[in-house]
């Protein structure tokens, strides 16, 4: 309700998907390591991110990432092929490693400095102002 009421109010667009079960999404944060290598890993969470909130597409299937990843640039073969041989699944077990010794209880969390910012969702105009 807080998110939809924060879309709202920023005139963004969301719609709730409804794939179910609700996809793990360990591949696709593999997926982000693979598009960072050609320096296209916003576009990729863009895309991924789009793909689910927008187009209720199930972001735990290597071929929606695959799709995902040809529209942004990569090579769709290369991408699937590193996500299904398990490339970066020790990389995303490390970082995931990392961020479990922050203390957050909501996703997205931010830490400023190592000060955790409160009260998110803020406005857009807010957090430009924070970056």
């Amino acid at each position: 309700a807080k998110i939809a009421l924060w879309a709202e109010r920023e005139k963004i667009e969301v719609k709730f998907p409804t794939v179910d079960p609700v996809p793990r999404t360990a591949l696709a944060f593999e997926g982000i390591y693979a598009a960072e290598e050609s320096n296209l890993g916003s576009e990729y969470v863009r895309g991924v991110m789009e793909a689910y909130w927008l187009h209720n597409q199930d972001i735990g299937k290597i071929d929606v990432l695959a799709d995902v990843a040809e529209k942004v640039g990569l090579d769709r073969e290369k991408f699937k092929a590193a996500l299904e041989e398990g490339i970066y699944r020790q990389e995303h077990k490390l970082k995931n490693e990392e961020v479990s010794q922050w203390d957050f209880e909501v996703v997205p969390t931010f830490y400023i400095d190592g000060a955790q910012i409160p009260q998110f969702p803020k406005t857009q105009d807010e957090m430009k102002k924070l970056f």
